[in-house]
């Protein structure tokens, strides 16, 4: 077969050139032939044409023949050797020869590279599955690579992209990063694309260039990640991690050199550097182990440990000297992780890291960068020059002891520093005078102040004296703890501190409700100094520096206080436990959190006793000095005999003594508070008597008394002192002899009724009143049948005379009973109530209506009128009727109301108030008569 193939081919060659006149060749022949005339076209010598005369990529004549000759965008187009032995004439020895074409690779498939490490790999073609493999062009000596073995007839372009002869990028140690132009700039262009024109992609070399570290990994000429190598830059992953906040410029440290974690290459290939797998070695020197620290990295954890940077050498009380790589959030390089804040003991216990590291820290917190975490603890000395007078620590000292008792101990009793402040100073702690006061006073108050101040005018000085001092005229000293917390001693937590002093009130200051404060000038709303009292004090808010004025008589209450308060300034008059003539008698009493009020003068101290207004001196004519606040005596108990009457106060005021100069006026703006309520009333008191509704309407205007007292002139209504009883018999009676059979005396009535009630006036404060102001006069009743005649109907029904006995109207408008008494002159108010009045007084009858017309007579016993009962007694004069009568020896029983040994009564021995009579009824006439016959009709009126 192949001896056939050969001859043909000779034959078609040697037609070939015999056809075409080509010049003599190489080997003798002549002729003009070249590749082209064989296979290829005008263009390019590689088929198509193929020899067997194909023209598609799928025949292996043709395949990818013009994809390797032509190029692309992979790389500009290869020789032809690199696949096949180019014969130098057509006719050179195995150039024409049985098909196919035989496949010798050349230099650049043969090529191996650094990455290969040398081993020279060997090329290959395997007809049969039309594949070449192991050959440098297709990525045979570079890691990665989807599809090293191309199949020679697939031209589609799926075999040549980025990531099929390497990975795109390779894969690790290979930096994983697409920007493939930061490190091979002379194959890859900027966009990405492959730089034909430089021809140095797929050229047999691995072009890297002038490289700096930060073409891998960091950015900016700035090699610590992020990105990593791998191309991420959250600090969450392990190649990003701390690295920017070690190697990064900072306010706390100088940047941490890379190679205190790592080795660090001279070049980028140098061994070990991207010659093994990723993550990177971590190899500590420099920092990290000085100090003799033997530092370790946990790539599981992702911690190190043992770390000077991060503590291990330094006295333990660290937070976190064991960090986490990829925490970034600051917490494990906050002051305190790496060591104590303080450090743990024997380390000075104080925060003052300044004092005794002043070239790393200042006392501002602010770092020398360059010197905290260099590999050496700075310690300067904490005290300066001449530290050791008083004049120069003592200031110090009273800015706060805490920077002392971080070397001399919590008490200063020589800490690690082993010097006590008692060796030179003995019981400062428990001696107030030893840092203020002294000088006035040994209580510890200022001045001096704790600055060695004196004069009032600064703050720490101020007003202390005059608050603490053992002596004053007008006030008991105050504490100190009235403003300040008083220490149990000097260095108890929050006494020694920068000033000025903290203000703490308490006891006098917040007496009363009080909620002061302090404004660094004045004290505000201090109950000492008259924020509760609303008193129109002048100064409430003294300015602290402002001297002896500021706290004059009037400054802390007006004088005297604004109403209510009585304008009164003899103080004594009300507070005579703490004032009288004419200063203070206990001025521990005088702003002592109590108003202290005992009325040590009469009541006529600051208003008439009673006040000459309105009816007051009618309800009140004994002296001052029976006048009592809530008291409800009357005359009968305050002044028998005085001619007057003696309402006491409690009468029409409160019961209550809190109520007296309470602020509480009457409805109307008066002054004084009115209650006539019965409520709490003693048993047997006029009040008591009162019903639940007694009030009082205040007048309309409002007045002034010539003491400075307002007033209205209202009206009461309801007080028992202003009433009547009125009586009601609605009937009808029964009458002896009719209704029902006369028994003999005295008479035995059936059951009526008989109603009592009473009846209420409303007098004006201002008015004044007569005999006729509260009660009849004379006390009358009415028939129902008179009161009717003219259709009004203005009284109470009584009939048959019954209930009341002072007087009658009967049913043709006659009076009967005693103010009638059958013709004689009227019976005068003395005959039954002589005490309660003793004048008989005019009587006489009105010819028109034939009733009994009364004129006034005085009051003789105030005592026994309104005193809360009738007062029944029998005139010790005689009385004329027929005969003159004496009642010196009658008496009246309250409990059953009657009257025994009236001698006026004739026959009747025992007389019952209110027994009904009838001038026409015999029965009823014969009580005190006893006639056989009846009586005759009485004449007319005007005929009497």
């Amino acid at each position: 077969m192949r001896t056939v193939e050969g001859f043909v081919l000779a034959g078609f060659v040697a037609l070939c050139i015999s056809a075409c006149g080509y010049d003599k060749m190489a080997d003798g022949f002549e002729g003009s032939a070249t590749c082209k005339s064989c296979h290829g076209n005008e263009d390019s010598p590689a088929p198509p044409l193929a020899l067997d005369g194909s023209t598609d990529t799928s025949a292996l004549g043709v395949g990818a023949h013009r994809r390797h000759l032509v190029g692309g965008n992979v790389r500009s187009g290869i020789s032809c050797k690199e696949c096949h032995k180019v014969p130098e004439s057509i006719d050179a020895e195995g150039h024409i020869d049985p098909l196919p074409a035989e496949v010798v690779f050349g230099p650049l498939a043969s090529q191996d590279t650094l990455l290969r490490g040398g081993t020279g790999g060997t090329p290959e073609w395997d007809r049969q599955s039309a594949r070449c493999s192991n050959v440098y062009c297709h990525g045979a000596a570079l890691p990665g690579g989807a599809d090293k073995e191309p199949k020679w007839t697939v031209v589609d372009g799926s075999q040549i992209r980025c990531g099929s002869c390497h990975g795109d990028p390779p894969p690790a140690p290979h930096p994983q990063s697409a920007n493939c132009s930061a490190c091979h700039p002379g194959t890859v262009r900027p966009d990405g694309r492959i730089d034909i024109e430089g021809g140095l992609h797929i050229d047999g070399r691995l072009q890297v260039g002038q490289l700096g570290c930060d073409s891998c990994h960091g950015q900016n000429g700035d090699a610590n990640p992020p990105p990593d190598t791998r191309g991420n830059t959250d600090t969450s992953a392990r190649g990003v991690g701390a690295h920017a906040s070690h190697l990064s410029e900072s306010d706390w440290h100088a940047p941490v050199e890379c190679g205190s974690c790592h080795v660090v290459p001279q070049s980028i290939s140098d061994e070990g550097h991207i010659d093994s797998e990723q993550p990177a070695d971590v190899v500590f020197s420099g920092l990290a182990v000085s100090d003799g620290a033997s530092p370790s990295y946990d790539p599981e954890n992702l911690s190190c440990s043992g770390t000077y940077c991060h503590g291990s050498t330094l006295f333990k009380g660290g937070s976190n000297t064991v960090p986490i790589w990829n925490v970034v959030d600051g917490s494990q390089a906050a002051c305190g992780t790496c060591h104590g804040l303080p450090p743990d003991s024997p380390h000075p216990q104080s925060q003052s890291c300044y004092m005794c590291h002043g070239e790393v820290i200042d006392s501002d917190g602010n770092f020398t960068p360059e010197k905290h975490i260099d590999g050496q603890v700075e310690v300067s000395s904490p005290h300066p020059d001449g530290w050791a007078n008083g004049q120069v620590h003592g200031p110090e000292f009273e800015q706060g002891p805490a920077a002392c008792q971080a070397c001399h101990g919590e008490q200063l009793d020589g800490g690690e520093a082993g010097v006590s402040c008692e060796q030179c100073h003995p019981g400062f702690r428990t001696n107030c005078v030893f840092c203020h006061g002294g000088v006035d006073n040994q209580t510890g108050a200022p001045p001096e102040s704790v600055a060695g101040e004196l004069d009032t005018s600064v703050r720490g000085v101020g007003a202390h004296t005059a608050h603490l001092k053992e002596s004053p005229a007008w006030h008991a000293p105050l504490q100190c703890s009235d403003c300040h917390d008083v220490p149990d001693d000097a260095l108890s937590p929050g006494h020694i501190d920068p000033r000025p002093a903290e203000l703490s009130f308490s006891r006098i200051a917040v007496a009363d409700g009080a909620s002061p404060s302090f404004d660094g000038q004045k004290c505000s709303s201090v109950y000492c100094h008259g924020a509760t009292l609303d008193a129109g004090g002048s100064n409430t808010e003294p300015a602290w520096t402002g001297g002896s004025g500021e706290a004059a008589c009037g400054s802390c209450h007006s004088l005297p206080p604004p109403e209510p308060h009585p304008q009164v300034t003899n103080c004594g008059l009300c507070h005579g436990m703490v004032y009288g003539n004419g200063g203070f008698v206990a001025p521990e009493l005088h702003i002592d959190g109590i108003v202290e009020v005992s009325f040590t003068g009469a009541c006529d101290g600051c208003h008439g006793a009673p006040p000459d207004t309105g009816a007051h001196r009618v309800h009140f004519g004994a002296g001052a000095d029976k006048a009592h606040y809530g008291g409800t005596g009357t005359a009968q108990q305050l002044a028998p005999g005085a001619g007057a009457y003696a309402f006491d106060c409690g009468n029409c005021h409160p019961l209550d003594a809190s109520h007296h100069m309470n602020g509480k006026k009457n409805g109307g703006g008066g002054d004084a508070e009115v209650d006539l309520s019965p409520s709490g009333a003693p048993q047997g008191a006029l009040k008591a008597l009162n019903p639940a509704g007694a009030s009082y309407a205040p007048g309309n205007v409002v007045k002034t008394d010539s003491e400075g007292f307002r007033y209205t002139e209202g009206t009461c209504t309801n007080v028992y002192c202003h009433s009547k009883k009125v009586v009601e018999v609605p009937g009808p009676v029964p009458e002896p002899g009719v209704d029902f059979q006369f028994t003999g005396y005295p008479i035995q009535y059936p059951d009526y009724t008989v109603l009592e009630r009473r009846e209420y006036s409303s007098p004006a404060w201002s008015g004044t009143l007569s005999c006729d102001g509260c009660h009849g006069f004379p006390p009358r009743t009415y028939s129902p049948e008179w009161d009717l005649q003219d259709g009004s109907d203005d009284f109470p029904d009584v009939d048959g005379a019954a209930g009341d006995s002072h007087s009658w109207i009967d049913p043709e408008g006659y009076e009967d009973l005693h103010g009638y008494t059958h013709g004689f002159q009227p019976l005068a108010c003395a005959t039954c109530h002589y005490g309660t009045v003793t004048e008989q007084g005019q009587r006489e009858f009105d010819q028109n209506t034939g009733w009994s017309v009364y004129q006034p007579v005085p009051i003789a016993s105030h005592e026994s009128h309104v005193n809360g009962k009738p007062d029944v007694a029998f005139t010790p004069d005689a009385i004329t009727l027929r005969s003159d009568h004496d009642l010196s020896t009658a008496s009246y029983d309250e409990s059953t109301r009657t009257c025994s040994g009236v001698s006026c009564h004739i026959n009747q021995a025992d007389v019952a108030w209110g027994s009904p009579y009838r001038y026409e009824n015999t029965f009823e006439c014969n009580v005190c008569h006893r006639y056989k016959n009846p009586l005759p009709r009485r004449p007319d009126v005007a005929g009497r």
